[in-house]
């Protein structure tokens, strides 16, 4: 390790600020390549797509189950296929879908939200640590009541 350590590399002198960026007359004419696709095309990918993933639900809960998060990224809204994944795995147990694109949410109003809506119980005034702390400090009590909670 420190002999390699010691060798010299090579940086790269590639960087985000030396990237060409697209006028507005390129960018319209990439734009324009992509709005050729038919539409009805998109919706059957689009359904395809979703029909794959609801089949890996079952694997999806196991994930969750075992203390694993789920992180699902990329192009255009997962907002159905979450909901649809919580209406059929998760309808037995609280479950609280936060929306990521909301900007303007804290941590804290998401814990008010939990305690409030989902436990139904009252924090006491505090930071968001302490308030993350009384919500576990309930569920740890009352696992019969509330087992598990799914965000």
């Amino acid at each position: 390790y420190f002999s390699i350590a010691k060798a010299k590399r090579k940086k790269s002198t590639s960087t985000v600020s030396k990237l060409k960026l697209l006028g507005e007359k390129e960018a319209t004419e990439e734009f324009k390549k992509y709005q050729k696709f038919e539409p009805d095309a998109l919706v059957k990918q689009r359904k395809h797509l979703i029909d794959e993933y609801t089949q890996l639900f079952p694997v999806f809960f196991s994930q969750l189950k075992a203390g694993f998060n789920l992180l699902f990224y990329g192009l255009g809204s997962k907002k159905r296929l979450i909901e649809e994944f919580c209406q059929s795995c998760l309808s037995q147990y609280p479950c609280l879908i936060i929306n990521g694109f909301f900007p303007g949410i804290s941590i804290k109003e998401v814990l008010q939200i939990i305690s409030q809506q989902v436990l139904q119980i009252k924090l006491s005034a505090g930071d968001a640590i302490h308030q993350a702390n009384q919500i576990k400090s309930y569920m740890s009590q009352n696992k019969k009541k509330h087992p598990e909670l799914f965000l």
